[in-house]
């Protein structure tokens, strides 16, 4: 909770939200269980403010991660998470089907066709789960908009990482939703980064009519605050996965396994370039799990106690930017007998590192 003419933070709150690896390469979510999680998180900071007057409600989201719902706004299906990679076979089959295929969808959208991005999560969900002929499917902004306020609207800048937007447009693609099997009937219409998409229902924690003026993705969010949109300057954000991104004066494709991007959508497109690194955070949580209960500060302690001599891969549902290697798994290498697990957990931060580094590079 923000106060609005200083921007001094009144009060703050945070909710787990669960997920789940049903098979090997898939990552999945629960979209109730993340709006349950917002409204709890919505309910703490009201509360503790007092229950003040809100001006407007803004809403930052993890990007390329699938939802699917009916009208009412209910999930009908699991959210397929960002770094889940079941269609990475599918995609596949649509490059050996078409060789040009990946030129194509680069020039239009500025990314490379691979299981990250949501079209071909979209796709699955609606060949995949029952009563979808009628159903929405969309990022987790859209779900969220449309649970707040009834309204759909698929903010400019998660758009721009579906498959589906055409970058120099700013619309929805009509040939690549084909190509996809996606009907522009599912889709959200496109909305500026900036743009009061709707108003909160009655009934729920917030009070009823407040609007909802800004949507931005968190990684955007990030840029948005580290650059302002200046050509050149960048950030990096670590959470499961890291997002290094950097503004750019123009939509021009980037090299090979880096993305070109919208950054934002207001009075005009504002454009950036970003890789995008599966497992970091995750690196991290997984090597704490095995060596400190799940505690990734005394894993940092420990790691500290050596010098790097392992080489860590965390492939665990292959590897994003700069490679786009879905096929890939996790390695660990140069172990003897003399490895011990502060070596490990020293391999786990380096991880982070050399990944970051080879996005850099």
């Amino acid at each position: 909770l923000v106060e609005a003419s200083t921007g001094t933070v009144i009060a703050s709150a945070a909710r787990r939200v669960g997920i789940s690896f049903p098979a090997s390469g898939w990552v999945e979510q629960d979209a109730e269980d993340i709006w349950s999680a917002t409204e709890a998180a919505i309910d703490e900071v009201l509360t503790s403010a007092g229950d003040p007057t809100l001006a407007g409600i803004t809403i930052s989201n993890q990007r390329e991660s699938v939802a699917i719902w009916d009208e009412s706004g209910h999930a009908i299906g699991p959210v397929l998470g960002w770094q889940d990679a079941r269609t990475a076979d599918a995609c596949q089959a649509l490059i050996a089907a078409e060789p040009d295929l990946t030129a194509t969808v680069r020039t239009r959208t500025g990314l490379d066709l691979d299981a990250m991005f949501s079209a071909p999560k979209m796709r699955w969900l609606l060949d995949s789960i029952a009563g979808s002929a009628r159903a929405t499917v969309g990022t987790i902004d859209t779900f969220l908009v449309h649970r707040i306020t009834g309204e759909k609207s698929a903010e400019a800048g998660n758009a721009s990482r579906t498959l589906l937007l055409d970058l120099a447009t700013q619309t929805w693609d009509p040939e690549l939703a084909d190509l996809f099997g996606i009907p522009l009937a599912a889709l959200a219409p496109i909305a500026r980064s900036h743009a009061e998409v709707g108003r909160s229902l009655p009934g729920g924690r917030l009070p009823a009519g407040v609007p909802v003026l800004a949507v931005l993705a968190d990684s955007h969010s990030a840029l948005f605050h580290h650059s302002g949109g200046r050509a050149g300057e960048g950030k990096a954000t670590f959470g499961t996965g890291s997002s290094v991104m950097v503004a750019a004066a123009t939509a021009d494709p980037a090299p090979s396994g880096i993305a070109a991007t919208l950054a934002w959508l207001t009075d005009a497109p504002a454009f950036a370039r970003e890789g995008n690194i599966v497992a970091s955070g995750a690196a991290l949580t997984w090597m704490a799990q095995l060596l400190t209960g799940g505690d990734v500060i005394a894993l940092g302690e420990l790691a500290a106690t050596v010098e790097p001599n392992l080489a860590f891969v965390p492939a665990f549902t292959g590897l994003g930017a700069p490679y786009f290697d879905r096929g890939a798994r996790g390695v660990i290498a140069g172990i003897t007998g003399a490895t011990t697990g502060a070596d490990l957990a020293r391999s786990a931060f380096e991880a982070v590192a050399h990944q970051v580094s080879d996005v850099v590079e």
